[in-house]
């Protein structure tokens, strides 16, 4: 049996109940919903109240840029909801609100080496996270740490005797004189009277870039030939600051669209150069942790959060930028 109260329509147990809509309400002192319903509104007059109000797998919900609002004691957004705004118009408040898995890298298609060396102590391998998925080849006692790491739990340590990661030749490194960014983070564990690198590219007799400390212990450099011979014709030392142990730095080195070369320590611009030649390709390995394959001028220390960008500088500003205080996106 069913009959009619207003717009309601009340049905036997275990059937639907339905109202027009905007007209639905439910009051009682025992009210629920089960499984099977359903709510429905249009655009922008959506609410849910209550002391324990949820919104489960399949519920979607729309908002103009700037509009949407969630508040209560305890709101929970699962894994499944995606949320939208116009960009700087979003907002999450309270007192455990965390965006996670969301963060994207506008120019991560250009990004040709992406390595955060994660991993269980000890292991002896790990895996390129850029689309260009290098294979990565751990020399000498190399070997994943986690005694050490700036983001992730673990990080590249090196000892400083012939350890190193080699990355097989590849175009990705063949900058020419168009713009890119090298970055990393290191923390050195000691730190001697001669040159120790931190990445490098080239031969012996012919090379091509370096990131390292210069012998003396005085500053930072990035160093790169222009004409292909033995050595190193242009080179970028860092000011007023002096590399030491135990602590995490974050290096950097990009060139923009106007052939400047900058320097950064930390996020602060401390050398630059400008020169519209382009920075020499040698088709030979590249070596994480030293100057070459060979393990030349290797570091004891770690790295961690290793990345090239071809194609962009991502910051080319004399005046510096804030270091990123999470792992790099993976999109």
């Amino acid at each position: 049996m069913s009959m009619m109260i207003n717009p309601f329509v009340f049905k036997p147990q275990g059937q639907t109940l339905t109202a027009d809509p905007g007209t639905f309400t439910v009051t009682g002192n025992d009210v629920t919903f089960k499984r099977s319903l359903r709510m429905s509104a249009e655009p922008g007059v959506f609410g849910l109240t209550g002391n324990d109000a949820a919104l489960s797998t399949g519920i979607r919900m729309t908002a103009e840029p700037g509009a949407f609002a969630l508040t209560s004691g305890e709101v929970s957004f699962k894994r499944s909801l995606r949320m939208s705004a116009a960009t700087g118009a979003f907002a999450l408040t309270g007192n455990a609100a965390t965006l996670t898995y969301a963060q994207n890298d506008p120019n991560f298609s250009s990004v040709v080496l992406l390595c955060g060396f994660d991993g269980v102590d000890g292991a002896t391998s790990s895996v390129d996270d850029s689309n260009s998925a290098h294979t990565l080849t751990f020399a000498g006692g190399s070997e994943i740490d986690t005694a050490q790491s700036k983001f992730g739990g673990s990080s590249l340590a090196l000892d400083g005797s012939g350890d190193r990661v080699s990355v097989a030749a590849s175009t990705d490194w063949n900058f020419g004189s168009s713009p890119f960014t090298i970055e990393l983070f290191v923390r050195f564990n000691t730190l001697t009277s001669t040159s120790r690198s931190v990445i490098g590219s080239g031969g012996t007799s012919t090379v091509s870039f370096v990131m390292n400390v210069n012998s003396g212990l005085s500053d930072f450099a990035f160093a790169f030939s222009t004409n292909g011979g033995s050595s190193f014709n242009q080179v970028i030392t860092s000011s007023g600051v002096t590399p030491a142990t135990g602590q995490w730095y974050h290096l950097c080195v990009d060139r923009d669209g106007s052939n400047k070369f900058r320097l950064y320590v930390d996020g602060v611009m401390r050398g630059s150069l400008t020169t519209a030649s382009a920075v020499n390709y040698e088709s030979t390995a590249l070596a994480i942790g030293a100057t070459n394959d060979s393990g030349s001028e290797d570091m004891s220390g770690w790295l961690d959060e290793v990345r090239i960008t071809k194609g962009v500088a991502r910051y080319a500003s004399d005046s510096g930028f804030t270091v990123p205080t999470a792992a790099y996106p993976r999109s």
